[in-house]
This record gives structure tokens, C-alpha cells and sequence, in this order.
């Protein structure tokens, strides 16, 4: 019995002083480069902006202000939109199914001492990347609070998987390698 206890303890040592994470558990929480020790995020919409910054505390991230000299990561959210499109109607012409989208375009760049970043073609840590996520919607006339409901929890998913997207982005950031 005692040897089963310390041979289930000895293989979670070994996994854990590994690294080893089940998958589900991290929810959106990556390993990501050194450079990206210190970061300030730039633009995104408020509810956005405040879920990005979990996800990049939860990873380890130190956050900073804009006012930060030192050198760190800005992550620049250029734009940040959600839409709603009808995409079916009823017999009476009335709006039955919609689309709804969410879309944002982000740069990540390196910020250094003494350097612009406007003026800076090798600050580039990420260029320019659009991520958009859709889900369709039925709308019903008859339960319109829970179809408005529906709608807000659909745009609050879209935006965690934005969020869980940008991550994984954020993962292949390494200024180490160049693209020629």
C-alpha cells in the first residue's frame, strides 16, 4: 500500500517539475516568450482590454503603463468591432436568423529605450493579424428577453475565444527568428 502512495507521489513530482499541465486546465492561459515579460495593451474596448489583461497575468505577464521606459511588449489592438447581420427572414419579412461576428486587427511590437515605434521597422514582434469569430442566432418574437440574453452570451463567448485566439498568437512570438 505504501509503495503505491509513493510511487503515485513520485510520478506527480516528475510530471509537474517537468511542466506537464492538463490540457483543460489552463483555459486560455499560455507559456510565452521572455520578451513579452513586461507588456502594455493598447486599445480593444474596455471589457476586452480587461479579459486580455487576466489572461496575460494568469500567464505570467507583468502589465504596464504606457509611461513604462523600460523595455517591453505593446500590444496594439488597432480595431475591435462586433456586428450583427440578418441572414434569414420570415414569410412576413421579419428578421428570424442573424450572424454575429466580432473581428479585431493586432500588432504586437517591441518597445525599446530611446526608440519610436512608429519609426521602428524592426520593433515588429507580430505584424499586422486579423482574428474574427462568428456565431449564427435564431431570434424569436415570442421570448424576446431571452433571445436578448442569447445574443449578449453568444458576444461574451466570442469574445473569449478572441481572447484565446490572441493568445495562441501571442505564443509564436519570438524575436529570436526573422522572416526573410
Amino acid at each position: 500500500m505504501k509503495t503505491k502512495i509513493f510511487t503515485a507521489f513520485l510520478s506527480m513530482v516528475i510530471l509537474s517539475s517537468c511542466g506537464f499541465r492538463l490540457g483543460g486546465s489552463t483555459a486560455g492561459y499560455v507559456s510565452l516568450h521572455p520578451s513579452l515579460a513586461y507588456v502594455h495593451i493598447s486599445g480593444g474596448g474596455s471589457s476586452f482590454q480587461r479579459l486580455m489583461y487576466e489572461r496575460l497575468e494568469g500567464s505570467g505577464i507583468n502589465l504596464v503603463k504606457s509611461s513604462y521606459t523600460d523595455n517591453h511588449a505593446v500590444i496594439k489592438f488597432n480595431t475591435f468591432s462586433t456586428t450583427s447581420k440578418v441572414i434569414s427572414v420570415t414569410e412576413s419579412t421579419q428578421a428570424r436568423e442573424y450572424r454575429l461576428e466580432s473581428e479585431l486587427n493586432m500588432t504586437v511590437l517591441k518597445k525599446e529605450k530611446g526608440v519610436e515605434l512608429e519609426a521602428c521597422n524592426s520593433c515588429i514582434l507580430l505584424p499586422a493579424t486579423h482574428l474574427k469569430v462568428q456565431r449564427d442566432f435564431v431570434f424569436s418574437s415570442t421570448s424576446i428577453l431571452s433571445s436578448g440574453a442569447e445574443q449578449q452570451r453568444l458576444y461574451k463567448e466570442m469574445e473569449e475565444e478572441l481572447a484565446r485566439l490572441v493568445m495562441y498568437k501571442l505564443k509564436t512570438v519570438n524575436p529570436e527568428v526573422k522572416e526573410e
